[in-house]
């Protein structure tokens, strides 16, 4: 199970965990890499973002892709 440092990360935390226990840890790699992928751009941008609402739509936007990544055949 991951460790939360902040309540914005919470919920992606949760759904993340939810979804390890739907798929199993056979999955949990290649889910975890694409979560990982681009955290350094991630960051950067991030750090430009003006709204805590604007920054939270993108990381939810970017885990949706990271998602699909991860489950594409």
């Amino acid at each position: 199970m991951i460790k939360v440092k902040s309540h914005n990360s919470l919920k992606m935390v949760l759904g993340y965990n939810q979804l390890i226990d739907h798929v199993g840890t056979h999955e949990q790699r290649r889910l975890t890499a694409a979560l990982n992928k681009d955290s350094l751009v991630r960051q950067k941008e991030y750090s430009m973002e003006s709204s805590s609402k604007s920054r939270e739509s993108l990381e939810l936007e970017e885990l949706g892709m990271k998602l699909d990544e991860a489950f594409s055949p």
